[in-house]
């Protein structure tokens, strides 16, 4: 699989919205994604109805298996998958959620080494609004 420099951030079509839920939104964006010259993309946590690209159970659940992605994938001219962003919802400025946050992460970690993605990016801060103000502490 060729290494890629640059991957395309997929929580830009709203993937946790209605608008990339159904196979043909998908087909639709992954082909969009790859003619604007992005071969990766970087695939965003989330579980539930409208995520069904936000975690490797989802995936295996609407695609019958991770290997049946990567072919729909490749079948809309995307190379690979470049990694994983999650945005977990346990405060990682709480040190008591730090095994909880390591441990939510073991499955996303496991897909990206069977899809030989690069790289698991974990929120270092919660969303400001949840956690306002952030202080030096």
């Amino acid at each position: 699989m060729p290494g890629y420099k640059w991957g395309y951030a997929i929580n830009q079509w709203k993937p946790l919205a209605e608008r990339i839920v159904r196979r043909e939104q998908q087909e639709r964006a992954f082909k969009e994604t790859s003619v604007c010259g992005f071969r990766a993309v970087e695939l965003m946590s989330g579980n539930g109805r409208w995520e069904v690209l936000g975690s490797p159970a989802e995936i295996e659940l609407n695609f019958g298996s991770v290997h049946n992605f990567l072919d729909f994938l490749h079948s809309c001219a995307i190379d690979q998958i470049s990694g994983f962003f999650l945005n977990l919802a346990p405060s990682p400025t709480n040190r008591a959620n730090h095994d909880r946050i390591v441990d939510a992460a073991k499955p996303y970690a496991a897909f990206l080494r069977d899809v030989n993605a690069s790289y698991m990016a974990v929120n270092a801060m919660p969303q400001y609004w949840r956690e306002a103000p952030v202080t030096d502490e």
